[in-house]
């Protein structure tokens, strides 16, 4: 179905968010665009007049970049609080988001630094190619182990989200290069 919200934009990419135990408020997915921005749409499949209820620009990155890979989550910490996180990667970028309180504000923490966000790793080659995959373990709803590919080879790593700092998400990480051609 076409989203009213989002006429003209060209979506790259898309992630379900896990909502709370027993909300029946419908659905709601993280879109990432060809113009570097991040849609919160939130949906309804039992109204068949407007299947979205809302859609609104979650995040939106300087360099304008295509959003190549979107990954949201909520887990909990040792202490017992809920810890959220989001993972966006473009051709050449990863960008880490953690906090608490709601992925909500989580995106708007983000948006509201004066000098922006840094991104959580940089590759010096740009891929058109360029994925997020996640993966998590048997009966979890958290990713716990990442791969990104890119144009410099495969960024591998794991996850935690429990972490208080963005820039911790990423444990165990490294890139992968490309195997070498016999012709290279």
């Amino acid at each position: 179905r076409t989203l009213a919200g989002l006429r003209g934009v060209h979506c790259t990419c898309a992630t379900f968010v896990k909502g709370k135990d027993g909300d029946n408020d419908g659905a709601r997915i993280l879109l990432g665009s060809s113009d570097g921005r991040v849609f919160d749409v939130r949906v309804d499949a039992a109204d068949t007049r407007r299947f979205e209820k809302s859609c609104e620009v979650a995040l939106e990155l300087r360099d304008g970049k295509a959003i190549t890979g979107v990954c949201a989550t909520k887990d909990r910490a040792s202490d017992g609080s809920e810890r959220f996180g989001a993972l966006i990667t473009t051709p050449s970028k990863l960008y880490a988001f953690v906090g608490s309180y709601s992925l909500e504000s989580v995106l708007a923490m983000a948006r509201a630094r004066p000098s922006g966000f840094e991104a959580a790793v940089e590759m010096p080659v740009e891929s058109d190619r360029s994925k997020l995959c996640v993966w998590r373990k048997r009966r979890s709803s958290t990713p716990d182990r990442m791969a990104w590919l890119t144009g410099a080879g495969v960024y591998r790593g794991k996850l935690n989200f429990k972490v208080d700092d963005a820039s911790s998400v990423l444990e165990q990480h490294g890139a992968l290069p490309f195997p070498k051609l016999e012709d290279d």
